[in-house]
């Protein structure tokens, strides 16, 4: 059956081989990006507002909770009215288990999911089939809307794949317009190879891991190849982007990079637009940006990053703690689109190094640009004002380059900041193909 639909799909056209449902709401969603503020947030309460009766009705923690918080749906006016809601964590979904389930739960064919569990114990949780539906419907605008391309376009993925079924050496596979590469086998060796590969099937666009990318741009930079393999639309996802990354790949592979942001829950998301600001899905989820405490930052106000599904009926997330950390804005984009931006987006709170006296510092991507002799670099930190960094060392590696990197990073750490290296042969990446650039093992919202 699943063959027979993705075969009637091929024939059909877009949006219309989604499938039906994600097509009519493809084409809702076109309307809505363009509703005033008023109107986008009138739906969420709406949305809200069934979302919160039946978890009431059906999903045992939320029964509980709501009536020893003595609150019923029609408590709920205005977003700001979720503050009466306590946050929920990745801790509590994993304690709470099957009372986050909803007890009709089977009417919505739900799939079981897990994280990759990359910091940590994997999540595991329900989604159900209609919010996939929807879930499409959000990827689809931004691919098509956003970065301008569709299901018909030639199309480059670079991320987790098994392709252990494969006997040839790279191993890579085209499944119709579509051409894979795992993340797990970019060996120095490879990247050639999978160069010309890339360079015979031309890709319109891409679906990849930036950090992926990154290897590919450094590797063409290295041997004279910028330009050889164009991907015209790289659309990166599931890691921090950082900008220097970002503009060796738009120039290695002559394209133009469209980010997009996702919790790996699928809570929330958001992505890049023409004119490089990141827009929210507000139809989708509604994005809270709060204090340690859980109390809601005022708009600008940079803090962790709190979501709720509209779309999650087997298994609600309501004030879902996704960890990252950013600021909200209403500030109107010049490409014409009235929803939100998620700003300032720093990754998630791991991502963060502490200073000795205390400061919260991210995105050192900029230290990492000055020494064009390491080939990959991580952060590990386990005490405040002090970092251990492992280091790959690239063919034309020098002392310049730990000398330089230090002064970098004290830049922007503090001159008392202790560094100690580690030299490596290589930094593995998580099960699902993502490689961390940070790994903080300290407790960041202590720090908040």
């Amino acid at each position: 059956m699943e063959k027979l639909k993705i075969l009637l799909g091929s024939f059909l056209p877009f949006p219309y081989n989604l499938g039906f449902h994600s097509a009519r709401f493809y084409k809702f969603i076109l309307r809505t990006q363009y509703w005033s503020r008023e109107e986008l947030e009138a739906f969420q309460i709406k949305r809200l507002q069934e979302i919160l009766a039946h978890a009431t009705r059906n999903v045992p923690y939320y029964r509980k909770l709501f009536r020893s918080l003595n609150l019923t749906p029609d408590d709920f006016k205005s977003i700001r009215d979720l503050e009466n809601i306590p946050i929920l964590t990745k801790e509590d979904v994993k304690r709470l288990g099957s009372e986050l389930y909803a007890e009709n739960r089977d009417r919505f064919s739900p799939s079981f999911f897990q994280t990759g569990g990359s910091t940590g114990t994997p999540l595991e949780f329900l989604i159900d089939k209609h919010m996939k539906r929807v879930s499409s419907a959000f990827v689809w605008r931004f691919r098509k809307n956003f970065a301008s391309f569709t299901p018909k376009d030639r199309l480059l993925v670079i991320r987790y794949r098994d392709l252990s079924h494969i006997k040839t050496s790279p191993p890579y596979e085209i499944v119709k317009n579509t051409l894979y590469i795992s993340a797990f086998h970019l060996k120095k060796e490879n990247l050639k190879p999978y160069l010309e590969i890339i360079r015979d099937f031309k890709p319109k666009a891409s679906f990849v891991f930036p950090s992926a990318m990154y290897v590919f741009a450094r590797y063409m930079e290295k041997h004279g190849m910028i330009g050889y393999a164009p991907v015209p639309i790289i659309t990166t996802s599931s890691e921090t982007l950082y900008r220097p990354h970002r503009e060796l790949i738009e120039k290695a592979f002559n394209g133009r990079i469209f980010d997009w942001y996702g919790s790996n829950e699928d809570v929330i998301s958001a992505g890049e637009c023409e004119c490089g600001n990141m827009h929210i899905n507000a139809e989708y989820g509604i994005v809270e940006i709060v204090d340690k405490d859980g109390r809601r930052l005022k708009e600008g106000e940079k803090g962790i990053v709190v979501g709720t599904c509209l779309w999650r009926m087997a298994m609600p997330f309501i004030r879902y703690k996704i960890g990252d950390y950013a600021s909200f804005s209403w500030e109107r984009c010049r490409c014409g689109r009235t929803l939100p931006l998620l700003k300032e987006l720093e990754g998630r709170l791991e991502d963060i190094i502490v200073t000795k006296d205390h400061r919260l510092v991210g995105r050192l991507d900029e230290a990492f640009h000055y020494s064009p002799g390491i080939a990959r670099m991580q952060i590990v930190q386990d005490v405040p004002g002090k970092i251990r960094v492992k280091v790959v060392k690239d063919d034309d590696f020098s002392d310049r380059d730990i000398e330089t990197l230090s002064r970098e990073l004290r830049a922007r750490l503090g001159e008392d900041m202790e560094l100690e290296y580690e030299f490596v042969q290589d930094i593995p990446l998580t099960e699902r193909g993502k490689f961390r650039a940070v790994v903080s093992n300290l407790k960041i919202e202590e720090f908040l």
